[in-house]
């Protein structure tokens, strides 16, 4: 395309004079600098972020992040598309309108993480660590969650349109006003404790109960079985 522009400011003939021809000379350089990458930040956003982890609105579109330690980093507002953050440590930071879309968060440690209107679109998510993790209005259409640990995290108002939760765990998880439309959520474990949209029926969508929620259900019904059925029979002694 660059190739295409120049040859034809630059057509033989084209320009007589030389006033011409730095006006042509001025037109390819605003032309050269509307098509130069857009990432000419990313360097200094790069280092900025692992000395200091505070780049909120930076330009970190497709970096290399993976297996770093950025607990408690403040990213809110940040570009983070397609980057690759496999394994990185992301507990407790704040991603809050974040875009994270096609991000490779495979692995990655997301306990108590702020991630609320974060943009998760097709990111990979899957085994990755999300305990008590804020994604409240989050998008994670078409995210793949599969395994990941979603244990105690507020999903409210998410959109899950799509997305892969196949073994997920949401024990404890609040999935109210989720939309869940397409979403596979076959073999995913809930407890008594996740709350889910109203009128979804877990079972039916092929979600597992936790086998320790089971237990405990298990005990307490023991528990009300050898309970006296008549405080008469309870004797006082």
């Amino acid at each position: 395309m660059k190739s295409t522009i120049i040859s034809n400011i630059f057509k033989p003939g084209r320009f007589q004079t030389a006033g011409l021809q730095l006006i042509a000379l001025a037109t390819l350089t605003t032309v050269l600098v509307y098509l130069a990458p857009t990432r000419a930040d990313q360097p200094d956003s790069l280092q900025k972020l692992k000395q200091s982890k505070s780049c909120p609105n930076c330009n970190l579109s497709n970096a290399q992040l993976g297996v770093i330690d950025l607990s408690s980093a403040i990213l809110d507002g940040a570009n983070l598309s397609g980057a690759y953050m496999y394994g990185t440590i992301l507990s407790q930071a704040s991603l809050t309108s974040a875009n994270l879309s096609n991000a490779n968060l495979i692995g990655a440690s997301l306990v108590s993480t702020n991630l609320s209107r974060a943009n998760l679109q097709n990111a990979n998510l899957s085994g990755s660590e999300m305990i008590a993790a804020n994604l409240s209005g989050a998008n994670l259409s078409g995210a793949n969650l599969s395994t990941a640990v979603l244990s105690n995290a507020n999903l409210t108002g998410a959109n899950l349109t799509g997305a892969n939760l196949t073994g997920t765990s949401l024990d404890g998880a609040n999935l109210s006003g989720v939309n869940l439309q397409g979403t596979n959520l076959q073999s995913a474990r809930y407890s008594n404790a996740t709350i889910f949209p109203q009128g979804l029926d877990p079972q039916a969508v092929g979600m597992l109960q936790s086998p320790l929620t089971k237990e405990m259900e298990q005990i307490k019904q023991q528990q009300q079985q050898s309970l006296p059925q008549d405080l008469n029979q309870i004797q006082i002694k």
